[in-house]
């Protein structure tokens, strides 16, 4: 009981930070495209 209350304590805790992994990603690639897109149109008035 002890070990199956760990083993589904260890896969919440696992598609946990898949998720946050997939968050993090996510946030990352629309900060570079945020960045391109002020780097395309904001010096070059």
């Amino acid at each position: 009981m002890f070990s199956a209350n760990r083993r589904r304590l260890a896969g919440v805790l696992t598609v946990a930070l898949m998720a946050f992994s997939l968050i993090d990603g996510i946030a990352i690639n629309a900060g570079l495209v945020i960045q391109a897109v002020k780097g395309v149109f904001g010096p070059n008035d």
